[in-house]
Order: C-alpha cells, then structure tokens, then sequence
C-alpha cells in the first residue's frame, strides 16, 4: 500500500503516458512534501514487470525543443525525475518540468507487444482516471499515437518511434500546441 503523497506522485509520474491529474503533476514537480515518497514506488514483491527500463528521460531530449514548439514557458530550472513506473505491459519514467499550473512532464516507455495494444492500454487507464482520449489531428505524427487529457493535463503519446515518448503539459490551452511539440520531440530524436 502506498502513502498518499507517494500514490500522488505515482500518478503524476504516471500523468505523462496516461494523463492523470493536476495535483499529482504538481506533486511530481518537486512541490516539496515528503522526499521519501520516490522510494516506495516498487513494484510488490511478485509483480516484476518483464518490460525493459525506459530510457533517462531527463537526457532523453533538450527540454527546449517542445518547449518551444508549443510556445509554452516552463521554469527549466525546476525540474524533477522519476522512478519507472509500470501499467501492465508498458513501463515509463518521467521527468516533470516547472511546477503546479505551469509545467510540463516528458517521459519515455518501453512496453511489449504491438503498438496498438500499448495505446489501447494507455486510452483505457486514461478513461479509468476520469481523462478522455481527445480528437486532435495527430498530422506527422504515426497513426498509434493518441492525445488525451486527465484534469487539466494535456498528453502526446508517440509509440511508433525509435525511442517511444509522451510529453505532457499543465496550462496548456490548445492542444493541437502539444501535438506540435511531439512532432519536433520526434524529429529530434
């Protein structure tokens, strides 16, 4: 069983594949409660995923590049990781820029299977935290991508790509800005 701040930031570190909620965005920021919580988030003893560990995601990318893409200001100063988080077959570490309204979270994922069974997994764990996948056009972007939207948090997850990705943004107004930020995310990569 975790503790309440560890199962807030559970789901904020969760947030960027899944989209999640606005309170737990800001508690993975680095808003200051207890510092221990990253600790507890382990897998229960005979839960070990088979998944491979996603990438670094703070290294994964300049944070600048979808940043600016979006038009989106961000305090890069203020910046988080997080431990691998696993949601059955996909696994994802996040690295949470800026802090409550203001911030933006890229992660990277690994999962097993096929691409379309990762992205189905992600829409319904979005829709069982209350989110929605949204009707954005994707443009560039590979066909299993999907856009959703949890309390405010806006996310792009891109599966068809050398390194798979979300990247998610608190305050952001359009989202078809976030769209344009995975898109130079990808070109980057």
């Amino acid at each position: 069983m975790y503790s309440a701040t560890a199962t807030r930031r559970r789901r904020a570190w969760m947030a960027a594949a899944t989209v999640v909620t606005l309170a737990g965005a800001a508690a993975c920021s680095g808003s200051g409660d207890d510092d221990t919580a990253e600790a507890e988030l382990v897998a229960p003893a005979g839960d070990e995923s088979q998944v491979p560990d996603p990438p670094d995601p703070c290294a994964f990318v300049d944070p600048n590049v979808p940043a600016n893409a979006a038009a989106f200001v961000v305090d890069m100063a203020e910046q988080a990781g997080g431990p691998r988080f696993d949601i059955g077959t996909v696994a994802t570490r996040s690295c949470t820029l800026g802090s409550g309204t203001d911030s933006m979270v890229l992660s990277t994922i690994t999962y097993d299977g096929e691409a379309a069974a990762a992205r189905a997994q992600l829409v319904a764990e979005a829709a069982a935290d209350g989110g929605e996948e949204l009707a954005v056009d994707l443009r560039s972007l590979p066909r299993t991508s999907l856009v959703t939207q949890v309390t405010g948090l806006v996310a792009v997850t891109v599966l068809d790509s050398p390194t798979p990705f979300a990247i998610g943004f608190v305050g952001l107004r359009n989202p078809a800005s976030a769209v344009t930020a995975a898109e130079a995310v990808l070109a980057a990569t």
